[in-house]
């Protein structure tokens, strides 16, 4: 686990919000706090879908790509939000790009790992991005929380982020 404060918080949300950049995420929970509070739960409601389209959904949670406009849409404004939290998991087809790995390594990690998330916080003008890897059960191995933290830090200077590490 490894916590970034984000240098430029206008620039990084231009990021999240108007740019495929976080679009190999899917969003778990958006919390908002503004006049009221928002909370938009990411997992995707069965019985709103018929048999068809439920079939071809990849995912039970919402894809990033897929709110993106309607949390844009909350934030934007004449005000602030007074804060907010983005609960984001990695998409798991999106694991062996991000680690690098052979089939075989992935297949070891899938045993091991539930998944990989990054928590984005807004509070104050500053905003915290946090990595995190569910593990499905106790280990004393680190290696893939050391590879997604290690992926998040390019990630983030990939697209121009500066950021402080916490």
């Amino acid at each position: 686990m490894k916590a970034f404060e984000i240098k430029n918080t206008k620039e990084f949300m231009a990021k999240l919000l108007a740019s495929e950049a976080f679009d190999d995420f899917l969003m778990l929970e958006t919390k908002l706090t503004m006049a009221t509070q928002y909370v938009l739960d990411g997992h995707l409601q069965k019985d709103f879908f018929d048999t068809d389209e439920w079939e071809e959904q990849k995912y039970a949670v919402i894809e990033w790509s897929k709110m993106r406009p309607t949390v844009f849409s909350l934030i934007k404004g004449t005000h602030t939000p007074v804060r907010f939290q983005i609960s984001m998991q990695m998409k798991p087809d999106k694991v062996q790009k991000m680690l690098q790995s052979d089939e075989q390594e992935l297949v070891a990690l899938n045993n091991l790992v539930s998944g990989f998330y990054v928590n984005i916080r807004f509070e104050k003008g500053k905003v915290q991005l946090i990595t995190a890897v569910d593990y499905k059960t106790f280990t004393m191995d680190k290696a893939a929380e050391k590879d997604f933290d290690q992926y998040v830090t390019q990630f983030l200077s990939e697209l121009g982020i500066d950021w402080n590490e916490i």
